[in-house]
């Protein structure tokens, strides 16, 4: 908006292009250019975001198990066109945030407003609280927003009262329940806020690059992050490791159990056949073995 536009003011106090001169809006817009009252009404749908496609995919399906009548799903070429209710920001307790998913949690929470903190996997990775507080401490460094934690795989198993989910969906219903000139105001207020801390990061940013940086200093920055880039690698692994023991453990009581029903179904196919009926008796084994090991390949595929 031009000085020209700013000064085209209506009788009720809002110009053509929407921005109240006084007020929390008109400010920050002087400040950063960024326009709230340009965002779309609030609707009924939730989006969620994420750097993680596999823990949005599940995310998206435990929410669908747990409310199948709540509209959700993943951010996509429609998001910021209106309609959208709120966002969740998925967050991946294996790896330390990287700077498309700080990018992407800016542009939900600018577009969107209404944003809520989303740890999945919870039940995979056991450093889960020290990681979540990290990642906050980036993204919500004021802890302003509300933060869930969640077992999609705990949900979709059927144990919804443990895996959190139960909590996050009654954070949706009660925000969609709200009156529209209280949703309007949160969404813009926090579009708002973000807006500003966008600002404040990129002038720090652009006086930090211009100062001059002790090499040591920078050594001490580098060891910290590549400890922490370890000790994401070594979650990874411990949880890879465990997921594998897992799957090994319950594919060999598949097998033992599919074993023991056609043992105890060939001794009593014996226990009634005649020596003629051996080749006929090999061939009926040989078919229920193939069946048994089909079974059991198909169920490790599944869990792998």
């Amino acid at each position: 908006m031009n000085v020209t536009a700013a000064q085209q003011i209506s009788p009720d106090g809002v110009n053509p292009e929407g921005i109240t001169p006084d007020g929390i809006y008109h400010q920050v817009w002087q400040a950063t250019g960024f326009d709230a009252t340009s965002m779309p009404e609030p609707g009924a749908s939730i989006v969620v975001a994420g750097a993680v496609g596999a823990a949005v995919d599940d995310l998206l399906a435990a929410c669908a198990a747990v409310a199948p009548d709540l509209p959700i799903s993943a951010t996509g070429s429609g998001m910021g066109t209106g309609g959208i209710g709120a966002g969740l920001m998925v967050l991946d307790p294996s790896s330390d945030l990287d700077a498309d998913e700080v990018e992407l949690f800016v542009r939900l929470r600018t577009e969107v407003g209404t944003v809520a903190l989303v740890c999945t996997g919870i039940d995979a990775f056991w450093e889960w609280p020290r990681r979540l507080r990290a990642q906050r401490a980036v993204l919500d460094p004021a802890e302003e927003l509300p933060v869930f934690a969640v077992s999609a795989a705990a949900a979709l198993a059927g144990a919804v009262d443990e895996s959190g989910l139960t909590d996050l969906v009654a954070w949706i219903h009660e925000g969609l329940m709200r009156p529209i000139e209280q949703r309007v105001e949160q969404a813009r207020l926090a579009a708002c806020v973000t807006a500003l801390d966008r600002r404040i990061r990129d002038d720090h940013l652009s006086s930090v690059a211009t100062a001059h940086t002790d090499p040591d200093d920078l050594v001490r920055r580098r060891r910290t992050l590549v400890a922490t880039r370890d000790r994401g690698r070594t979650d990874r692994l411990a949880a890879v490791r465990a997921g594998v023991t897992g799957v090994r453990t319950a594919t060999i009581a598949d097998a033992q159990t599919g074993f023991r029903a056609l043992l105890a179904a060939a001794n009593r196919r014996c226990a009634h056949a005649t020596p003629g009926e051996l080749a006929t008796h090999l061939t009926w084994l040989d078919s229920e073995i193939a069946r048994v090991n089909a079974r059991v390949d198909a169920v490790l595929d599944d869990r792998l």
